[in-house]
């Protein structure tokens, strides 16, 4: 599973003096680039295509809203209709009624005052595809997705541990495409290299 974190997106957190209150906003924005490591050395660009995420929404997957990730501090769920997900122009757009339990009241505070202000999803890619940039860098656009939580997070997973880049570039299969391409290449150069009725190297 790969994880994603980014700013809160236009973020409203309501309070009618009942329970903990509940926010809005968007978990994820379309076609904004998003540098994952370093793009023109050890790391790619991706971008989310506006319909990535259909497929899981029309299936209704069952997607939780949790903190940091963690499944201990469940916040609010698309089964039980306390977390509405639909993606608009801008993306996906979260909205939750957060759980009147300390976590929930706890989220809510911290919310409120500003200590919480990212957001992260966690999903695996059915689809993507990739393309090389003029740069040399290699841009991956994702095109559909499994989407198994969203989390409010106190610190993103992305791109600031070297441990989280390698598990983004090995859940990308960037290290594979580049393997292809270069295996690609180099027999593009052997065939043009080999006289007329030549045979490959190792062909009996």
């Amino acid at each position: 599973m790969e994880r994603r974190a980014l700013p809160l997106e236009r973020v409203e957190f309501r309070h009618d003096g009942t329970g903990p209150g509940k926010f809005a906003g968007h978990a994820a924005v379309f076609k904004k680039r998003a540098a994952i490591g370093d793009p023109k050395r050890w790391g790619f660009w991706e971008e989310l295509d506006p319909k990535a995420f259909d497929r899981a929404l029309d299936e209704g997957q069952d997607v939780r809203l949790l903190v940091d990730h963690d499944p201990s501090k469940l916040l609010a769920r698309t089964a039980s209709g306390t977390l509405e997900l639909r993606t608009d122009k801008r993306g996906l757009y979260t909205e939750a009624e957060l759980a009147d339990t300390s976590v929930g009241r706890d989220t809510g505070v911290l919310l409120k005052r500003g200590d919480l202000s990212q957001m992260s999803f966690g999903f695996t890619a059915r689809s993507d595809v990739w393309e090389t940039l003029k740069d040399g860098s290699e841009l991956r656009r994702i095109l559909d997705v499994d989407l198994f939580d969203v989390s409010i997070v106190t610190f993103p997973a992305y791109p600031e541990t070297d441990a989280a880049l390698r598990s983004a570039i090995d859940a990308a299969g960037l290290v594979n495409i580049r393997r292809q391409r270069w295996e690609a290449a180099r027999e593009r150069f052997e065939r043009m290299s080999r006289p007329p009725g030549a045979k490959r190297r190792g062909e009996a």
